[in-house]
């Protein structure tokens, strides 16, 4: 039962972690798209 409480937790983590650095790629994509943008101009 234990164990079942800390593999819940960790996935939960593991979960957060994955989505925290989704986000960040996705900032850094559309950070890289408006430089582009900004070059074209």
């Amino acid at each position: 039962m234990l164990n079942d409480n800390l593999r819940l937790k960790c996935d939960a983590k593991e979960e957060k972690i994955e989505e925290i650095y989704g986000e960040q790629k996705l900032l850094q994509d559309q950070k890289r798209a408006l430089m582009i943008q900004l070059d074209a101009q």
